[in-house]
C-alpha cells in the first residue's frame, strides 16, 4: 500500500524563504545587541536622563509660554532650563544636604530624650511604663532598643547618602550639568522626540493615544496635586518646627513631605509623635503649639489645596501612589518620586487596554 507524499516546495522558494528568515533573525539579534550596548553606554547617566525627561514633560507648558514670548527656540529652551535649575534642582540639592547633616545628630538627641523623659514623667506614667516594659520583656522585646535601632538605621541611611554625595561632589556636579544639557534638548525638540518614539511603538493608534493621555493626566495630577501639596506641607512643617524650637526641623519637614501622599494620616505621622514626645518631656507649651500647627496649618492645607489643584478624574489610588513614590525613590533616587507614579499610570493604562481589547464583548470572537 503506497502512502501519499506531501508536496515539497520548489528549491528556489525554500532557499529564498530560508534567506528571508535568516536575514530577519540577524536584523533583530543585531538590533537587540545594539540596544543593550546603548543601555550600557547610558547607564552612568540614568538619573540625569530620567530626571531631565520628567522635568521636560512637567515644565513643558511653562516652556511653551516662554517660547510664545521670546519667539526663539534655543533662547526659550535655555531660559526654561535655567529656571528649572533655580526653582527645582538647586533647592532639592540644598534640602538633601541639610537633611543629611541633621540626620547625623538625631540618634544621640533621641537617646538622651528617652533617658530624660523616663525620669521626668509623672509617677503614674512611670509605673505604667514599667508595666509595659515588663510585659514586653517577657516577649523578648525591648521598646527602647527597638526605637533606638529604628532611629539609628534611619539616620545612618540618610547620612550615608549625604556623605556619598559630598564625597563625590564633582560627580554630582557633572550629573547636574548632564541633566541641564539633556533638559535643554528635551525642551527644544520634545514634540519631535515624542512623535518619533510613538511611531516606533507597535500598537494601535487609539491605544497609544490612551497611554499618552494617561501619562499626561498622571503628571498633572502628581505635580499639581501630590508633589506640590507635599512640598507645601513639608515647608510648613519645617517652618513650624523651626519657629517653635523643635530639633531637626528640616529633617522632620522632609519626612513630612515624603509621607504627604499617604492617605488619611500623612504628615500627622510626624507631628503627632513630636507633640507627644514634647509633652512627655515636660514642654507642654511647645507640645500644644506643635499639635495646633500640625492640625490647622500642615494637615488641613491638604484638604483645601488638593481639590483645587487636581480633578477627581485624574487621581491615582492613594496607597498605590504612596508605594510607587517610595519604590521609585529607592530605585531611581529623587527622580523616582515622579518615575514611580508614571510607571503606575502605565500599568493602569495597559489594564484599561486589556479590558477594552480582550475582555469587552466586542473583542470576544464567539460573541
Amino acid at each position: 500500500m503506497s502512502t501519499a507524499r506531501e508536496p515539497h516546495a520548489p528549491p528556489g522558494l525554500s532557499a529564498a524563504f530560508s534567506r528571508e528568515r535568516m536575514v530577519r533573525y540577524f536584523f533583530f539579534a543585531t538590533f537587540l545587541f545594539l540596544l543593550w550596548q546603548l543601555l550600557r553606554l547610558l547607564s552612568p547617566f540614568y538619573f540625569s536622563i530620567l530626571g531631565s525627561g520628567v522635568l521636560a514633560i512637567v515644565f513643558y507648558p511653562m516652556h511653551h509660554r516662554v517660547l510664545t514670548k521670546l519667539r526663539h527656540t534655543d533662547l526659550a529652551a535655555g531660559a526654561t532650563t535655567v529656571g528649572v535649575l533655580l526653582i527645582v534642582v538647586l533647592p532639592v540639592l540644598t534640602m538633601g544636604w541639610v537633611t543629611a547633616k541633621e540626620a547625623t545628630k538625631i540618634y544621640p538627641v533621641v537617646e538622651n530624650w528617652i533617658e530624660g523623659s523616663e525620669t521626668a514623667l509623672p509617677a503614674e506614667a512611670i509605673e505604667l511604663w514599667a508595666r509595659v516594659r515588663t510585659q514586653a520583656e517577657r516577649l523578648h522585646l525591648n521598646p527602647r532598643d527597638m526605637l533606638l535601632r529604628v532611629i539609628d538605621e534611619l539616620s545612618s541611611g540618610i547620612a550615608s547618602v549625604g556623605a556619598a554625595a559630598i564625597k563625590n561632589t564633582i560627580f554630582v556636579f557633572f550629573n547636574v550639568l548632564v541633566l541641564a544639557f539633556t533638559l535643554f534638548f528635551f525642551l527644544r525638540d520634545g514634540p519631535h522626540i515624542i512623535r518619533r518614539g510613538v511611531e516606533l511603538v507597535p500598537m494601535a493608534a487609539p491605544n497609544k493615544e490612551a497611554i499618552l493621555q494617561r501619562i499626561q493626566l498622571t503628571l498633572l495630577a502628581w505635580v499639581r496635586g501630590e508633589l506640590f501639596v507635599a512640598i507645601i506641607q513639608g515647608t510648613l512643617a519645617s517652618l513650624g518646627y523651626s519657629l517653635i524650637g523643635v530639633p531637626f526641623p528640616i529633617l522632620l519637614g522632609t519626612l513630612s513631605m515624603f509621607l504627604s501622599p499617604f492617605p488619611i494620616i500623612g504628615p500627622a505621622t510626624i507631628w503627632i509623635p513630636v507633640s507627644i514626645s514634647l509633652a512627655l518631656s515636660g514642654a507642654l507649651a511647645k507640645a500644644g503649639m506643635v499639635f495646633l500647627w500640625g492640625l490647622l496649618c500642615v494637615s488641613l492645607v491638604d484638604k483645601f489645596l488638593r481639590p483645587i489643584l487636581i480633578g477627581t478624574h485624574a487621581k491615582l489610588p492613594g496607597l498605590l501612589l504612596f508605594f510607587g513614590m517610595l519604590g521609585g525613590l529607592k530605585v531611581y533616587g529623587f527622580v523616582g518620586l515622579l518615575v514611580g507614579p508614571i510607571v503606575i499610570a502605565l500599568v493602569m493604562a495597559f489594564i484599561d487596554i486589556y479590558k477594552r481589547e480582550y475582555l469587552s464583548p466586542a473583542a470576544d470572537p464567539e460573541a
